[in-house]
Parts: C-alpha cells; structure tokens; sequence
C-alpha cells in the first residue's frame, strides 16, 4: 500500500501565505525595474515591454520567473553573436575586420506584440 505524506491545513495556509508574500516583495522590486533606464534595461537583458508585460500579469504571479525567462531567451540568441567574437578576438579563427561587426538588428531580437 503507498504512503501519501499530507501537509496539515496550517501548513498549507502558510506557504500560500509565504508564496503571496514573497510574489508582492518581488513585483515591488519589478516596479524598481520599471524606473531603471533602457539601456540599463538592455544591460540585464530586458527592455520597457518585458517590465510592463511582467507587470501586467495576474497579483498571484511573482514576475521574477517570468523576466528571468525571457531574459535568459534573449541570452540564448544572443549567445552564439558573442561566442563567435570571442573566437575572432582570441585569435583561433581568422576573419576580416568586417565579420567581426555586429549589426544592431542581429543584437536586438524582436519582441512579439
């Protein structure tokens, strides 16, 4: 026969009463974000949209994950522009001066509306 472990009512009000708390504390640090400027945004890898768009979730919902994963989306595409200049600039491949340039519109991805 399995064992099913249950958590006491008390138990349970007060990590949802923990969660609420610490999804409030965070949105408030959001908000902190939401001041900052854009290319201090851009430096952490968010911009204006992503601040609002987190705000814009429902109270219950801490934001932070959310921006985390966007940001970390971003990073991802962004990564392989970077790790190809790191090559180019440590020397183990050789390139012309021009490769090495990174267009405005490959750094930036293009946010969904």
């Amino acid at each position: 026969m399995t064992h099913f472990a249950r958590q006491s009512l008390t138990a349970t009000i007060g990590h949802a009463i923990a969660r609420a708390w610490r999804a409030y504390k965070n949105r408030r640090e959001v908000v902190k974000l939401y001041e900052m400027s854009d290319s201090q945004l851009e430096d952490i890898g968010l911009t204006r949209g992503d601040v609002r768009r987190a705000l814009q979730l429902p109270l219950f919902i801490d934001p932070t994950p959310v921006l985390n994963t966007w940001a970390d989306q971003k990073r991802v595409r962004f990564r392989p522009i970077v790790q190809d200049r790191l090559q180019l600039e440590f020397g183990t491949r050789s390139a012309s001066p021009e490769s090495t340039v990174i267009k405005l519109s490959e750094r930036k991805p293009k946010l969904a509306a």
